[in-house]
C-alpha cells in the first residue's frame, strides 16, 4: 500500500510540475512573440521632398463600413477623419512639400459635405506654403469641388473637354 501511495503522489507531483512547466513555456513564448511583433511595427519613413498622394478613387465616408469587405464585399472606403488627420500632419511635416490629388478613378460615393471638409483642410495645407498638385481625368465635377484650392490643374493628354 505504501508503494501505491508513493506512486500516486509522485505521479500527481510530476503531472503538476509538467503542467506548470508547459504553461510557463507557452506563456513565455507568447510574451516573446508579442514583444517581437511590437518591436517590428514599422512607421512609414518619409524622405525629404516627399509628396503625399490623396487617392480620390476611395470612398471617403464619415464611418466606413468595415464588415462589407469582411463579408466579401468590394468596398474601398476610408474614414474622413483619417484623411483630415493625414492632411493636417502633412501640413506641419517639413519633409512633405506637396499634396497630389489623384482623380484617376473618382468615386461618386463621397458626399459633398465630406468634400467640403477636405477642401477646407487643403486650403489650410496651402496656407502653410505647400503646393497642391491636382490632376483631372474625368468630368468637371472634380474641378467644381476643388477649384478654389489648387493653384494649377494638370490635364492628361487624353482628357476630353465639352
Amino acid at each position: 500500500m505504501k508503494n501505491f501511495l508513493k506512486q500516486i503522489t509522485a505521479s500527481a507531483i510530476g503531472t503538476l510540475l509538467g503542467l506548470c512547466l508547459f504553461t510557463g513555456v507557452g506563456l513565455g513564448g507568447l510574451l516573446f512573440l508579442v514583444m517581437v511583433a511590437a518591436s517590428l511595427e514599422a512607421t512609414p519613413q518619409v524622405e525629404d521632398k516627399s509628396v503625399l498622394v490623396l487617392d480620390l478613387s476611395l470612398e471617403i465616408a464619415d464611418n466606413p463600413v468595415v464588415g462589407d469587405s469582411f463579408l466579401g464585399g468590394d468596398r474601398n472606403s476610408i474614414s474622413l477623419r483619417t484623411v483630415l488627420e493625414a492632411i493636417n500632419q502633412a501640413s506641419t511635416d517639413d519633409k512633405i512639400v506637396a499634396l497630389y490629388l489623384d482623380s484617376s478613378g473618382v468615386s461618386g460615393g463621397t458626399g459633398l459635405a465630406n468634400l467640403r471638409e477636405i477642401r477646407q483642410a487643403l486650403e489650410k495645407f496651402k496656407t502653410q506654403g505647400k503646393k497642391l498638385l491636382p490632376t483631372m481625368w474625368i468630368g468637371q465635377k472634380v474641378i467644381t469641388i476643388w477649384d478654389r484650392s489648387p493653384t494649377r490643374l494638370w490635364l492628361t493628354p487624353w482628357a476630353v473637354w465639352k
